[in-house]
C-alpha cells in the first residue's frame, strides 16, 4: 500500500487532499501485522509498526499530516502499550464492551491520558443498525450525552452480503436514518464526527476554564485555555446559556481564527458553537512541520516532511 502498487487505495495526494478539507487520518500500524494473547509478536516490531507509520506518512505528505490516534489492528491489544509510549493520545480497539450498551457516557470528566475505547463493528444489517442508533437515541433524551462509536472495514457496492464491512446503499440508508431523525430536520440531537475530533473536543471541555460576568443585559464568558493541550487538530467548544431573551449578537473580543455559530430560537436554552485554529493545524496547512515525540530504532534516520518549508526535522 505504501509504495503505490495497489491502484484501489488512496494516493499520498488524495490523502493530503482529504486531510487540507478536514479528514482525519488515524494510525493503524504500518502494515496491519497482528499478534494474539496467546503468541504476541516481539517488542521492537509492535513499537516499529506504530513509529515507522507515523514517520511515513508524516514524510509523504505534502502538509506534514502528523498522527495522534491509534487504531489497533486485527483486535491485537498487545499494542497499547506501545501506541501510548510513541506519541498515541488516543487508542481505539474494534471490541465493544457490555457495559457500554449505549455508548461512552461523556457528562462526567473523563480521564484522556492514555485514553482506550472500544468501537462498534457495524454488521451488514440495516434493522440492526437502525435499532442501536435509536437505542442510543432514547437514553440520550433524558438529558444524558453518549459518545456512541461504531466503525466498518469497508463500504461497497456490489451484490451480496460485504464481509466485514457495509453494502453502500445500507451506510447510506443508515445515515439517512440518523439526518431524518436526529439531525437538523429532526430532534437536532445529534453531532456526527471523527475520532480524534470527538476526542479533541473534550479534551478542550476538561482543560477549559470558564468565568462569566452579568452586567445588565451583556453576558460576558471568558475560556481560560491555559490547560488545553496546544497540539490538538481541533479547537472547538460549544457554551449552553440560559436566558430570557434571544441574544442581539455575539462578539470574540479577544482569539484569533475563532469561529461562531449561535442558535438564539430556543426560549429556554441557546448554544453557541466556537472554534479557533490551533498551532498544529495552521503549522499543517502550511507545510510547517508540527512537534512530536517519537521514538526509532537506533540504526534509522528520518528527516521530515519531505519534500520540506520552512523546516525541516531530523530523528
Amino acid at each position: 500500500i505504501h509504495n503505490g502498487s495497489f491502484p484501489e487505495y488512496l494516493t499520498w495526494e488524495q490523502i493530503n487532499q482529504l486531510y487540507l478539507n478536514g479528514w482525519d487520518m488515524l494510525n493503524h500500524s504500518l502494515s496491519h501485522q497482528a499478534g494474539w494473547s496467546g503468541a504476541p509478536l516481539p517488542t521492537s516490531v509492535y513499537t516499529d509498526h506504530v513509529v515507522q507509520n507515523i514517520l511515513r506518512v508524516k514524510s509523504q505528505t505534502a502538509a506534514a499530516i502528523n498522527m495522534t490516534q491509534f487504531i489497533v489492528p486485527s483486535g491485537d491489544s498487545n499494542y497499547y502499550p506501545y501506541a501510548f509510549a510513541n506519541g498515541m493520545k488516543a487508542v481505539y480497539n474494534q471490541f465493544w464492551m457490555p457495559d457500554f450498551q449505549y455508548g461512552l457516557n461523556v457528562d462526567a470528566p473523563l480521564a484522556l491520558n492514555n485514553f482506550l475505547l472500544n468501537r462498534n463493528s457495524m454488521e451488514d444489517n440495516l434493522a440492526t443498525l437502525i435499532n442501536q442508533i435509536d437505542l442510543v437515541a432514547a437514553q440520550s433524551l433524558t438529558g444524558t450525552h453518549y459518545w456512541w462509536n461504531d466503525f466498518t472495514h469497508t463500504i461497497a457496492n456490489f451484490s451480496g452480503p460485504a464481509s466485514g464491512g457495509l453494502q453502500f446503499a445500507n451506510f447510506r440508508q443508515y445515515l439517512e436514518h440518523i439526518a431524518a431523525g436526529y439531525g437538523a430536520n429532526g430532534l437536532d440531537n445529534v453531532w456526527a464526527a471523527s475520532l480524534q475530533e470527538v476526542y479533541e473536543y473534550l479534551a478542550v471541555r476538561e482543560g477549559t476554564v470558564l468565568n462569566w460576568q452579568l452586567n445588565g443585559n451583556q453576558l460576558t464568558a471568558t475560556l481560560l485555555l491555559n490547560n488545553v493541550p496546544d497540539s490538538l487538530r481541533h479547537t472547538a467548544l460549544t457554551l449552553q446559556v440560559n436566558a430570557d431573551q434571544n441574544f442581539g449578537n455575539v462578539q470574540i473580543t479577544k482569539g484569533t481564527g475563532v469561529v461562531y455559530t449561535y442558535n438564539g430560537t430556543n426560549p429556554n436554552s441557546r448554544i453557541i458553537n466556537l472554534s479557533w485554529g490551533s498551532s498544529a493545524a495552521l503549522n499543517a496547512k502550511t507545510g510547517s512541520n508540527a512537534s512530536a515525540t517519537v521514538v526509532v530504532p537506533d540504526n534509522v534516520l528520518r528527516t521530515f516532511p519531505n519534500p520540506a518549508q520552512d523546516e525541516v526535522s531530523v530523528s
